[in-house]
C-alpha cells in the first residue's frame, strides 16, 4: 500500500517536495517487500528448491528495471508511473486470494489444519506428507519457543550472531559492486564512452540481458550450489569493472587506439551485468532466506535490508561526486577492490546452504 501511495502522488505531483513524499514511501513500501518476501519465500519452499524459488525475486528485480529502460523514455511520467500502478494492483488482488499464509506461521499460531492445507497446496504433496511436515513444524517451534528472540538474541548466538555477518557482508557486496551506479548512470557512461550505438538501445540490450541470465541462476543455482556461483560472479564482475575502469583511463590519456574499441565498453558492461545476475544479485537473498532460525529471522531480516538499502543509498550519491572527484575510471577501479575484498570474504566465511536445514546451517556456523 505504501508503494501505491506513493506511486500515485509520483504521478500527479507538481511540486519538488511532493517527489519526496512520494519516493519515500514507495522506498519504505519496497524495503518492506524485500525483508517479508525473502522470509516468505524461504517459509513456503523445500530446502532441495528454495534456491530456485529465492531466486525469482532476483528475476523480477531485473524486469523491473529493464521496463524504464526499454520504454520509459516514451512515456510521460504521469504516464509511467501510471503504468507501474498495474503490478502493483494486481499484486494486492492476487496475492490477497490466492497465497496461504506460510505453515511456519500458522503453526506459530496454533493452527495445524490450516498449515497441512497451505503445505498441501504449495508444495502438492499428499496430506499424510503434510501432516508430518507440520509435525516436524510443531517440534522446531517448541524447541525455539522456549527461546526468546529479537535483536539481543541474535547478536547473543555464535551462529547468529556469524549468520548476520555472513547476510550483511554479502549485501554490502553487492551494493559495493557497483551495481547501482552502473545502472542509474547507464546511460552516462555510455555517453562518456563515446560509443556510437544509441544510449537507448544499449541500456535495453544490457537490461535484457540481466533477465535472462537470472533465469539461468535461477534454473543452476540448485546444482552448482549457492558459494561457487558467488565466487563466479564476484570475480566476473571484479575482472569486468577493472577492464571498464581502464577504458576510461586510456579515454582520458586520448589513446588513439580507442576509436577501433567503441564496442569495448558496452561487452565490458554486459560481462559485468552477466556476472553479477549470476550470483551477486539474487543469492545473497537466498542465503538471507535460510541461514535464520525463526525466533530471530524477522529481526535479521529488517537488519540486514536496512543495511543493504543504507549502503545503496550512500553509494548511489557518492557515486556522480566520486567520479567527478577522482575520474570515471578510479571510481571503477574502486568498485573493482571492493569484489577483490568479497572474494576473500566469500571464500573464507561464507558457508554453502545447499540442501541444509536452517539447524545444520547454524552448526556450521557456531564451530
Amino acid at each position: 500500500m505504501p508503494m501505491v501511495i506513493g506511486i500515485t502522488i509520483l504521478a500527479f505531483a507538481s511540486e519538488v517536495k511532493l517527489y519526496y513524499l512520494g519516493r519515500l514511501l514507495y522506498g519504505i513500501g519496497n524495503g518492506g517487500v524485500f525483508t517479508v518476501l525473502t522470509m516468505y519465500t524461504g517459509e513456503i519452499t523445500a530446502e532441495h528448491n528454495r534456491g530456485k524459488f529465492s531466486c525469482i525475486l532476483g528475476i523480477f528485480v531485473a524486469l523491473g528495471v529493464l521496463y524504464p529502460f526499454s520504454i520509459g523514455t516514451m512515456l510521460s511520467i504521469k504516464v509511467f508511473c501510471l503504468s507501474c500502478l498495474v503490478p502493483l494492483t494486481l499484486f494486492i488482488v492476487l496475492f490477497t486470494i490466492f497465497a496461504p499464509d506460510s505453515p511456519t506461521y500458522l503453526v506459530r499460531k496454533g493452527l495445524y489444519n490450516e498449515a497441512e492445507v497451505a503445505l498441501h497446496n504449495l508444495r502438492n504433496i499428499a496430506r499424510d506428507q503434510a501432516k508430518k511436515e507440520v509435525e516436524e513444524l510443531q517440534r522446531i517451534e517448541e524447541r525455539q519457543g522456549r527461546e526468546k528472540g529479537g535483536v539481543v538474541v541474535l547478536f547473543r548466538g555464535k551462529g547468529t550472531r556469524k549468520g548476520f555477518m555472513v547476510a550483511a557482508g554479502l549485501l554490502i557486496l553487492q551494493q559495493f559492486s557497483g551495481i547501482n551506479a552502473v545502472i542509474g548512470f547507464m546511460e552516462g557512461i555510455f555517453r562518456a564512452s563515446g560509443s556510437s550505438v544509441p544510449t537507448q538501445m544499449a541500456t535495453t540490450f544490457v537490461g535484457s540481458i540481466q533477465v535472462v541470465t537470472v533465469f539461468l541462476t535461477a534454473s543452476i543455482i540448485e546444482k552448482l550450489g549457492r558459494k561457487f556461483l558467488l565466487l563466479i560472479s564476484t570475480i566476473g564482475s571484479a575482472v569486468s569493472i577493472i577492464l571498464l575502469g581502464l577504458y576510461f583511463f586510456l579515454q582520458k590519456l586520448q589513446f588513439a587506439m580507442l576509436a577501433y574499441f567503441w564496442w569495448f565498453p558496452i561487452t565490458c558492461l554486459i560481462l559485468y551485468m552477466i556476472s553479477f545476475n549470476l550470483g551477486l544479485g539474487p543469492v545473497p537473498w537466498t542465503i538471507l532466506s535460510e541461514i535464520f532460525p525463526d525466533n530471530v529471522k524477522s529481526s535479521a531480516l529488517a537488519l540486514a535490508s536496512g543495511t543493504c538499502f543504507g549502503v545503496s543509498f550512500v553509494v548511489t550519491m557518492a557515486f556522480p561526486i566520486i567520479s567527478e572527484m577522482l575520474g570515471m575510471a578510479q571510481s571503477f577501479w574502486l568498485f573493482g577492490v571492493c569484489c577483490v575484498i568479497g572474494i576473500v570474504f566469500i571464500q573464507f566465511v561464507v558457508p554453502e546452504t545447499k540442501g541444509k536445514k536452517v539447524a545444520e546451517i547454524q552448526e556450521m556456523l557456531s564451530r
